[in-house]
């Protein structure tokens, strides 16, 4: 295939769970997600959300989101921390994340760092 913008031959790539064609001449790319389950660890992780005495809004949107739970409940999870356990790597490459994204504190184990 051949590049939209310069006409240059496009090449295959693949970067961790991102894959595509890209020109190599301008840079233009066409990227979608290629996931291959095979490569994604089966062993599960635990994340441990620090407890916030004054969460801001941003961070109770995002517990209630992760824990399918209301604003109150938490704002209660947040007051003292709380454990989410049995998370497939995938699942929680996903929360980290969004808890990144919040700002909220946290620990995973096993440690990732390729987020």
């Amino acid at each position: 295939m051949n590049c939209e913008k310069c006409n240059a031959e496009m090449v295959a790539f693949v970067d961790g769970v991102s894959c595509g064609i890209k020109c190599p001449n301008c840079g233009y790319n066409i990227v979608t997600s290629c996931l291959r389950i095979k490569d994604i660890p089966a062993e599960t992780c635990t994340i441990m959300i620090g407890a916030s005495e004054k969460p801001e809004i941003a961070a109770l949107r995002t517990i209630a989101d992760i824990c399918h739970c209301n604003y109150v409940e938490a704002q209660k999870k947040l007051k003292s921390g709380f454990e989410l356990k049995n998370l497939t790597v995938y699942k929680a490459q996903l929360i980290l994340q969004k808890l990144d994204k919040a700002g909220i504190i946290y620990t995973a184990v096993p440690v990732f760092s390729d987020l």
